[in-house]
């Protein structure tokens, strides 16, 4: 049983593939972070990953978020109307455990 709440996968007893992962940060591009909405080597990465596994998902189609709370946030926007306010977990922010959504 793993425990879904912790905010830290590496003490919950997952087993990673150590040396894949030590050899995708020894990747040079893995030392700069420059977000950009298209074209991105990571969709590209990911992309081939599904691709080896028999699946075809285009880098275009792909959404790489920074964690589950802003992939929820993404998906909370597109789910409200246009001109509505909400409100939305934001475990960041210290002060207050909501901030608000709103789209116009």
């Amino acid at each position: 049983m793993l425990d879904l709440t912790a905010s830290n996968p590496t003490t919950i007893g997952l087993h990673y593939r150590e040396d894949e992962l030590l050899q995708a940060l020894a990747h040079g591009k893995a030392l700069t972070y420059e977000p950009q909405a298209k074209g991105c080597w990571c969709r590209e990465a990911v992309s081939a990953y599904y691709a080896a596994h028999g699946s075809h998902v285009s880098p275009d189609d792909l959404i790489l978020t920074t964690s589950t709370s802003e992939a929820y946030s993404f998906l909370f926007r597109l789910a409200m109307r246009s001109g509505r306010h909400g409100a939305g977990p934001d475990p960041s922010t210290r002060f207050s455990i909501f901030s608000p959504i709103s789209t116009t």
